[in-house]
């Protein structure tokens, strides 16, 4: 079912990302690899040595924390000649705390509550259900 792909779940999808899905996207803040590292085709595709990949180097592992302020202070920079802008502001902000509750570090929980009960433009009902049990889990493991 292609809507349980995280690549869809990332990018294309613009609604609530059900609770059940939202641990499957792990890390994941968009689009993933697993089906390139799994197709059998892959196997005889030879690497060009010489290709530029045009990466920006603070998308290489990101903290969560500053991945999140970049997007909600640099966006109308960063989505300029990037498929980022497929997936929007909005569902980037929703995926990275999607991957902060899949941490289940208490140092994103903060961030996370504050998103989603004092951001007014920010369409809580988007996260607010998969991110729910996370909060709660996480509150459990810090009592």
């Amino acid at each position: 079912d292609s809507n349980k792909c995280i690549s869809y779940l990332t990018i294309e999808n613009k609604n609530i990302v059900d609770n059940n899905l939202a641990s499957q996207i792990s890390n994941n803040v968009y689009g993933c690899d697993i089906c390139q590292e799994v197709c059998p085709w892959n196997r005889k595709v030879k690497i060009k040595e010489n290709f530029s990949w045009n990466l920006r180097d603070y998308f290489v592992s990101p903290d969560l924390n500053e991945l999140l302020d970049l997007i909600e202070k640099e966006w109308e920079e960063i989505k300029i000649n990037s498929p980022l802008k497929r997936a929007k502001k909005q569902g980037l902000i929703r995926n990275i705390l999607l991957a902060m509750a899949n941490t289940k570090d208490i140092k994103y929980m903060k961030r996370i509550k504050y998103y989603l009960t004092k951001i007014p433009s920010f369409d809580s009902r988007v996260i607010t259900l998969p991110l729910s049990s996370v909060i709660v889990s996480v509150e459990e493991v810090r009592l």
